[in-house]
This record gives structure tokens, sequence and C-alpha cells, in this order.
């Protein structure tokens, strides 16, 4: 009986672990200001470079620096995340891969990406 109460306990310690720098609602905006990335050279033939953001962890921003990663099909283009200014405060959009071309991605959250800068 008590082997089973420790694996519960650690399979909720391990089901919560990643939530713990996760945010609903932040009342403080985001700061205006970005660290500069040092891109290094892609390391695999066809990466695509992930920008840097701010997330908030633990009552803090903390700067989550660029990165690469490999698009999940070969048309796939990235949206970046950004901050979302709500009622109650702002809200970190969750950047995410998307089907389609460059051009189409370009205009499709531009006016929600400037919130962060207000």
């Amino acid at each position: 009986m008590k082997k089973v109460g420790i694996a519960t306990a650690l399979a909720l310690v391990m089901l919560l672990t990643p939530l713990a720098g996760c945010v609903g609602t932040v009342r403080t905006p985001p700061p205006s200001h970005h660290p500069v990335d040092m891109r290094p050279v892609a390391p695999f033939s066809g990466a695509i470079w992930i920008e840097g953001h701010y997330a908030y962890r633990h009552g803090n921003y903390v700067w989550v620096p660029g990165r690469y990663m490999r698009p999940p099909h070969e048309k796939s283009v990235w949206v970046p995340g950004y901050w979302k200014e709500h009622r109650r405060g702002w809200k970190w959009q969750e950047g995410h891969w998307e089907k389609g071309h460059m051009r189409d991605r370009d205009d499709r959250h531009d006016d929600d990406r400037d919130d962060y800068r207000r």
C-alpha cells in the first residue's frame, strides 16, 4: 500500500512540474526592450530560427532565448508568440506552426503582436 501512495505522489509531481511556470493573466506588461539573441549557424538543413521572448515565471519576467526548430511539415511557417493585453492584464499567446506561405503569416497577427509594446 505504501508503494502505491509513493507512486501516486511521484506521478502527481511529474504531471504538475511542467505547469509550474505557466501563467494565466499577468497584471504588469512585459518589458518593451528585447535582448539581442546571437543567432548561431543553423545546426541542420531546413532549421528555422524561433525568436526569443519574455515568459512570466515565479513572479518575474525572464528572457527565453531564441532557438532553432525543425518545421513539422515542408511548407510550415512559424507564427511567433506574443503578449496580448486583456481587461485583467496580459496573456501570453503561444507561438505555433501553420501550414502556408510566409506572405500569409506576416499579415495574420500583426495587430496583436504590437500589444506588448504599449
